[in-house]
């Protein structure tokens, strides 16, 4: 698997996949930056015949996904999952998906303080000790 990044990646791996010739082992990856907009990340699969014959022809399967971009978790399966309250959920809710202590006290119309004195609770409710831990934690739900 090779990841690949910038434009002159992206135009090799489109040569790449519109060569009739061509026999895509493994997964290929090209990262496309974006102005304004968080990075995508373009996996080319390649299919086996059977595969190819179930597709309709298609030879190839390609997967787009941004990077650093992840889902908030539901706020009631976190009250439901860690006994958190519904301000607490609502934090832990915006932190897993990256977001800063200083963004979500912007975003709730909170004090960074505010913020800090939920977080302790949070913690200690979901065994974590650091908001990097509670991030992967939360990540898997």
């Amino acid at each position: 698997m090779e990841v690949l990044k910038g434009d002159r990646s992206l135009e090799h791996l489109i040569e790449l996949l519109t060569d009739p010739a061509t026999e895509l082992r493994g997964r290929n990856r090209v990262i496309i930056e974006r102005e304004g907009k968080p990075p995508i990340v373009l996996t080319a699969l390649g299919l086996t015949q059977s595969e190819c014959e179930n597709g309709h022809g298609s030879r190839f399967l390609l997967s787009f996904a941004p990077i650093g971009v992840l889902p908030r978790p539901d706020q009631s399966l976190l009250s439901k999952l860690f006994g958190l309250t519904a301000a607490e959920a609502r934090l832990a809710s915006m932190l897993a998906t990256g977001m800063s202590t200083d963004q979500a006290a912007a975003e709730l119309d909170i004090a960074r303080e505010t913020v800090r004195s939920h977080l302790k609770p949070i913690f200690a409710k979901t065994g974590t000790h650091r908001q990097s831990q509670l991030v992967a934690l939360l990540a898997n739900l």
